[in-house]
């Protein structure tokens, strides 16, 4: 076992990860393609492996309008008020959701 990476993040909330190079022994693990190879097509939206099945980003349409929502009412605000201030609060927990939902679909 061989660390590859480390690495932490600190948001509001802290997260750290470590990813390891570990030998497969099984086949049951991971079973090997048929000719040997796995292709992956990335697109913007989504993902497509060689078997032909189609893996989508979720949904962040209502994330989005949350988003937008929050921004137009930030506009509005007086800069430096604490009204603003908690509006940009709940701004950016709504942009680190959905950066995660969007970090996890791509994992």
């Amino acid at each position: 076992v061989r660390v590859r990476q480390e690495s932490e993040s600190k948001q509001p909330k802290w997260y750290a990860y470590i990813v390891f190079e570990v030998p497969v022994d099984h086949p049951d693990v991971c079973p090997p393609a048929a000719d040997g190879a796995v292709g992956v097509d990335r697109n913007v939206g989504q993902a497509t492996d060689s078997t032909g099945a189609l893996h989508a980003l979720p949904d962040t349409t209502v994330e989005d309008a949350k988003i937008k929502r929050y921004q137009r009412r930030m506009a509005r605000q007086q800069k430096g008020s604490n009204r603003r201030r908690g509006t940009g609060g709940q701004l950016r927990k709504l942009q680190r959701r959905k950066a995660r939902r969007r970090d996890n679909a791509t994992h």
